[in-house]
Parts: C-alpha cells; structure tokens; sequence
C-alpha cells in the first residue's frame, strides 16, 4: 500500500477505485484482524500519494462498503465482518422489480431447494432444536398474524444458517427481507394453516436426514405461495 496513486491523468472517480482496492487488498490479503486500528488519514494519504480530500472520499466509500468504521474521535478501524452493506445494495436494487414477489418465489425454488437439502445433511441438534421451537410458537400464535409472520421468516433463516454455507447466507439475507412483504401478504390473505402443515413437513424431512424429501417439501411449499401470490396479484386467474 506504498505506491503513489495521485497521477495526473486520473479521475477522482478512478482515484477514490483505485484507493478502495489499495484498502482492500491491505486489509483482506493482509489478514488484518476485526477491531484493528488503521494508520491514521495523514499517514494513509502519504503512503498512497494522494491528497486528504481524496482519501477522506475514499474512506467514505470503504465504510459503506462495511470495510472500516469510522468514528468522529477515535482512529479508524478494520470493521467487523457482515453481509448487511451487500444485503442493503441487493434489496434496493430486488425493490425496483414491478413483479418482485412472484419473482422472488421463483428464485427461491432453485435456491432454497439446494439450500434445503444441504440442511438435511448438516443441521446440528441445536439448529433442529430451535426450527422445533419456532415452529412451536408459530402454532401458538395463529391468530397474531404478525407474529406468524416473524415465526415463518425465523424458520427459513434457520434453514439457511443450517445449511452451513456462506455464500447461500449471504446471497438470501436480501431476499429473506423481501420474503417478510410476500409472507405479509398471504398469511394475511389465506391464513396461517397451509404454511405451518408445510412447515412441519420440511423439517420432518430435515430431522430424517432425507435430502431428497426436503427438497421435494419445499418446492411444494414455495409453489403454494407462488400461487397465492397470483392469486392475489391476478384475482382474475384461477390458479388455486
């Protein structure tokens, strides 16, 4: 991170990129720790030949990007890591889709069906323990739809983090957020019953240790709110 980035020829734009991948490469190849406090601004800006303005853009940038965190009073430091600045940019962008909820239904076939099987192979006891609580409360909550709601958006959180794998964690935090406004809708519209019997039946599979009947318990579970979903969206068109 010694080289000078300031040339002439240069856009600030491809400047403050240019600065972004300096940081980057300092902190992840660097294996730079969580907490860490970073050179300070005048130290930084000398390393990498730039001007304070530059890099003050730069750092901004970096921190929306979850790389650093920056506090008015202390020094700049390595931020933890979280999906949540990728999980924030995927659903502005997964919002301005005219059709975004069907549409989400049928991503989560593909995705939520490998995601699926994968739980039946990995979930621990202590995964399977609380898919049973939630599922519980779920139960004993039917008639507070918004609780059902949070109980329903619970269990395939805890699907995914059974699953065991990262880039599924990653890549569903935005679409479990949408999935809230699509389960909004047709637990509101249709009731809490067909989920919760759907729901038993999924993790019935999981606890079984059968990929292939998970898999197959999701995708009948996905396609009902698929449909209910049209149901709504396209009152005219019978399709339940």
């Amino acid at each position: 991170m010694d080289k000078s980035l300031e040339a002439t020829n240069r856009t600030t734009t491809e400047k403050i990129e240019e600065i972004l991948r300096s940081l980057q490469e300092y902190i992840i190849e660097g294996g730079i720790k969580s907490g860490t406090e970073m050179p300070t601004e005048k130290e930084l800006a000398k390393r990498l030949g730039v001007s304070r303005f530059i890099l003050r853009e730069a750092l901004r940038v970096a921190q929306f990007q979850g790389l650093i965190e920056i506090s008015r009073g202390s020094r700049t430091k390595v931020a933890e890591v979280s999906v949540k600045p990728a999980v924030d940019v995927m659903s502005i962008l997964l919002r301005r889709s005219a059709n975004v909820l069907i549409d989400l239904s049928e991503a989560r076939e593909s995705m939520e069906c490998s995601i699926v099987e994968l739980a039946a192979l990995r979930a621990d006891s202590g995964i399977i323990h609380q898919m049973q609580k939630t599922i519980r409360e779920f139960e004993a909550h039917q008639n507070d739809i918004e609780v059902c709601i949070e109980k329903d958006i619970d269990f395939h959180n805890l699907i995914v983090k059974a699953s065991k794998n990262a880039v599924f964690e990653i890549i569903m935090s935005p679409i479990i957020e949408l999935l809230r406004q699509s389960k909004g809708e047709t637990l509101r519209t249709f009731g809490p019953e067909t989920a919760m019997k759907e729901h038993r039946a999924i993790l019935e599979a999981i606890m079984e240790r059968n990929p292939d009947k998970a898999k197959s318990c999701m995708k009948e579970h996905i396609r009902t709110a698929k449909k209910q979903l049209i149901a709504i969206s396209f009152p005219d068109k019978n399709v339940l």
